[in-house]
């Protein structure tokens, strides 16, 4: 739909601190007049779409083509809101996320510890979540 913000649909009521009980999505969720108009399955899939590319941006460094129109055009909009948060921005598969994928290689690959060693080092590194103090004094 023209003239409103496709990824303030799925982002801002989520992931401002505006309130969050407002009647519509809109990239000002400060009020209330307007009704709600739900995204559509299409701008749905161009989201997840966009998820995707980011994500494997971040994990490998390729830089994915988007072929859906639909998506290209969200595309700048998304990238606008996600590449300032990627510390904070958790991608659909939580496994690309910084902490997990940091547990995947560094703990649950341990072939040397035991079931019980990685889920005690997997605890501590939840505790604090600082991967360079937990390589320096864990591993």
């Amino acid at each position: 739909v023209k003239g409103r913000s496709r990824v303030a649909d799925y982002l801002v009521p989520m992931a401002s601190g505006r309130n969050t009980s407002c009647q519509h999505r809109s990239r000002d969720c400060r009020s209330s007049d307007a009704p709600m108009l739900p995204p559509s399955l299409e701008e749905f899939f161009s989201f997840l779409q966009c998820q995707l590319r980011l994500e494997l941006d971040q994990a490998i460094g390729q830089e994915l083509e988007l072929h859906d129109e639909a998506a290209s055009d969200m595309w700048p909009e998304f990238e606008a809101y996600a590449r300032p948060n990627t510390e904070r921005w958790v991608p659909y598969h939580t496994i690309l996320g910084a902490h997990e994928r940091f547990l995947v290689e560094h703990v649950h690959s341990r072939i040397l510890w035991t079931q019980h060693q990685r889920f005690q080092a997997m605890l501590i590194f939840r505790a604090h979540c600082k991967r360079d103090l937990f390589v320096e004094v864990q591993l």
